[in-house]
């Protein structure tokens, strides 16, 4: 207040005063005189005189109560705001001005739920009402509902001026939509950093470190730290985002807080690891020196000289070393879980047991240690049936216990129990936020079913809960790319293109997906742009990339040479996948079978492997493939992929009545599947029954109408059916389209047809 102003204001205050003293009941002095004490912040006087008001003349002029009320929540006696609130409401229960003040104060009281109810009613009779759409936006904002909050706040952001809390709000729920370049603008807006404000940067920080911006967040964290240079949480954050950015400046940080009790818990896992590979052993041993000392009645001093020991290969030191620790701390579960593992890598099943039973007494529901003790129950005598009794009898005694429930719905699917498994995570769906390896196997298990959009649908649903989190959309693409649907996994990337353009894995699969759309030029271009940027992890995935690229080319020895490094370097089945297909191509098919039976051996349960085996076997002819894929079914009765390629090896085999009941099974399974219908025709018309044959073509092409397989099926077919016409006309369609891998078929149909 000017000090002009600040005379007014004493001399209209002093002028009512004398006017009240001369009439004590006079109406209007008595409500100019509280809106004075008011606006001075004096709520506790201003009250005062709204009580004789309300005492001597009640409500005549109106809005009275609804002044008192802004003192009192300013006066913080919102028990009684509250009260005469709701006497309001009992005469007008849509008054928005009431029904605003109720969802403000409720939103001071943390009932949020009852809050955005009430500013929801506000807006319903004034849908402008800046207090309800400000406490709609925060109480959203707090419960969550981040896109709601956003619209709420968006409606009067230009309104909110410098109000801190709503604008940071707002601000976050920008970042959370992935519009990163307008939140970092809004940044610029808000108040200076001061103390009163310095957890909303802190907030803000976070937010922008989940959503991977990565140097704003640590530019807004040394902000913070100049303000609060004791402050090790900040200090924290602030060594962690620099381990992400690869500044070597972090281990200075977090040598600095790791004496810190509160945060040790924290700092440790990151400053071992760190120092390790930076290999600065002694400095970090010195650290376990200095903490053994400043902490002693904490393990970790005792740890580190363990896991150095480890690190430098002396497992038998090592050993000891945990043993002493385990002395000091007879119930540590990391030495208890180190001591498993050095035992069983000495081949010791027995005492690794011992210590992982040890850890389960001290916490029952370590997952870590169930899962270990399952991979020594099968390693003892490769019995997958032990493996899994450890996570059944895990489950059965604490069945509410998450990790285990997504374990088990795992197994489920494992056993072919699909929808055992499904059930298990379907009851829990709405329960909280879940960690990604519940999405993961509940969509796994919605695609082994055959249940496509199910599956869909599921991670779209994963993608609002983790806006942040590009793994949704990763599994997005993977259905597009399953389904053969790759045009929609290219848009589904060029949409999120700001938002999630930073990564190496999305750039590797618009290449891959490019290559499989048979857009092979712009592959080859994307993909020479790439490598030159350096981006790739390593060589083995640029190999892997531009393997799958020459395959696609038509370039087979080198796309062999290509996927056996790529598939040397990171034994993903990915690569076994094309390459199971390039060995045929330059005349080594049972060097691709041996190769798919080499990598069995490592992973003996892999069914995609089983399956890729058993196509080898199709391709070479050769009759352990209708065997092949005869035993997959035992364990896979209703896998309709499996179905179906037994149904193409035995109509290759001229079993045509046999391949018919496979096909037909796994066309009620998956009735709009393309493939299937293609496969469906096939057996129908090699049967002869040319009508039958020709309903699932035309079937599947509205379904697929560029898939070039089906329709050179459907040109054969018209070709048997004497309808040369109809044949032109749809080779005519794809000539310029056709993938390398059917040219040939599409030639020696094109010469059938010039001849009639």
């Amino acid at each position: 207040m000017t000090a002009s102003a600040k005379l007014d204001f004493e001399q209209a205050r002093a002028l009512t005063k004398s006017l009240l003293e001369q009439q004590p009941e006079m109406e209007e002095a008595l409500i100019l005189y509280g809106n004075l004490l008011q606006s001075n912040n004096e709520h506790g006087k201003a009250i005062e005189v709204y009580d004789k008001y309300i005492k001597l003349h009640g409500d005549r002029v109106g809005g009275i109560y609804l002044i008192l009320v802004e003192s009192l929540i300013s006066d913080k006696q919102l028990g009684r705001a509250q009260a005469e609130l709701e006497k309001l409401l009992s005469i007008n229960s849509n008054h928005p001005l009431v029904n605003a003040q109720m969802a403000r104060i409720l939103f001071l009281e943390q009932d949020l739920d009852s809050s955005l109810a009430y500013a929801k009613v506000a807006l319903g009779s004034d849908p402008r009402n800046f207090m309800a759409n400000m406490i709609a936006g925060m109480s959203s904002f707090k419960l969550q509902l981040f896109e709601d909050s956003f619209h709420y706040l968006a409606k009067i952001e230009s309104r909110m001026g410098d109000q801190m809390l709503p604008n940071m709000m707002q601000l976050i729920n920008l970042i959370k939509r992935g519009d990163i370049e307008p939140a970092k603008q809004k940044l610029t807006q808000l108040p200076s950093l001061d103390s009163d404000n310095a957890n909303l940067y802190i907030l803000a920080a976070n937010q922008f470190t989940i959503a991977q911006s990565y140097q704003l967040g640590l530019s807004l964290f040394e902000q913070v730290r100049l303000l609060q240079p004791q402050n090790n949480g900040v200090i924290f954050s602030i060594a962690m985002l620099k381990v992400k950015l690869k500044d070597p400046t972090a281990l200075d940080d977090l040598a600095q807080i790791i004496y810190d009790p509160q945060l040790i818990d924290r700092v440790f896992p990151p400053l071992v690891k760190s120092f390790v590979l930076e290999k600065r052993i002694e400095q970090l041993l010195e650290i376990g020196v200095k903490l053994k000392t400043q902490l002693p009645d904490q393990p970790y001093g005792w740890e580190i000289p363990a896991i150095v020991a480890m690190f430098q290969n002396s497992p038998v030191k090592s050993e000891q070393l945990y043993l002493d620790m385990l002395q000091q701390f007879p119930q540590n579960k990391q030495a208890l879980l180190a001591l498993a593992k050095i035992k069983y890598s000495q081949n010791d099943s027995k005492s690794s047991l011992d210590f992982i039973d040890k850890l389960l007494e001290v916490e029952p529901k370590n997952y870590t240690a169930i899962e270990f003790k399952a991979r020594v129950n099968y390693q003892q005598n490769k019995e997958i049936e032990q493996y899994k009794s450890v996570f059944k009898i895990a489950w059965r005694l604490y069945p509410d216990y998450e990790p285990l429930i997504i374990k088990m719905a795992a197994i489920h699917g494992a056993e072919n129990q699909h929808q055992k498994g499904i059930s298990l995570l379907q009851a829990i769906l709405n329960n909280h936020d879940h960690h990604q390896q519940y999405w993961k196997v509940y969509g796994d298990l919605l695609l082994e079913s055959g249940l496509s959009a199910q599956a869909l649908t599921l991670y779209q649903q994963w993608g609002q809960q983790s806006p942040n989190s590009p793994l949704p959309l990763l599994k997005q693409i993977e259905i597009a790319e399953r389904l053969g649907r790759y045009k929609d996994g290219i848009r589904l990337i060029n949409q999120t293109r700001n938002k999630f353009g930073y990564l190496v894995s999305l750039q590797e699969k618009k290449i891959s997906l490019l290559t499989l759309d048979n857009q092979l030029t712009l592959a080859r271009e994307l993909f020479n742009q790439y490598q030159a940027t350096g981006k790739g992890k390593n060589n083995v995935y640029i190999a892997g990339l531009e393997g799958e690229l020459f395959y696609r080319e038509n370039k087979f020895e080198l796309a062999k040479i290509s996927l056996l490094k790529a598939y040397e370097g990171t034994n993903r089945v990915r690569y076994l996948m094309t390459l199971s297909k390039v060995y045929p191509k330059v005349g080594l098919a049972q060097e691709g079978v041996d190769l798919l039976k080499k990598h069995l051996e490592k992973d003996p349960l892999n069914r995609r492997v089983k399956v890729l085996l058993a196509e080898s076997y199709a391709v070479m002819n050769s009759p352990l493939a209708i065997e092949s894929y005869q035993h997959l079914l035992e364990s896979a009765p209703d896998n309709f992929i499996v179905l179906n390629n037994l149904a193409w090896s035995l109509a290759q085999s001229g079993q045509y009545e046999q391949a018919l009941i496979h096909i037909e099974k796994a066309i009620k399974i998956q009735p709009r599947n393309a493939q299937l219908l293609d496969t469906y025709g096939v057996v129908l018309f090699k049967m002869s029954q040319h009508d039958k044959a020709l309903i699932q073509f035309e079937t599947g092409l509205k379904i697929a109408p560029n898939n070039s397989e089906l329709i050179l099926h459907n040109v054969e077919l018209f070709i048997a059916m004497n309808k040369y016409n109809k044949a032109k006309r749809l080779l005519n369609d794809i000539e310029n389209k056709v993938p390398p891998q059917f040219l040939s078929q599409y030639k020696n149909l094109k010469l059938q047809i010039d001849k009639s």
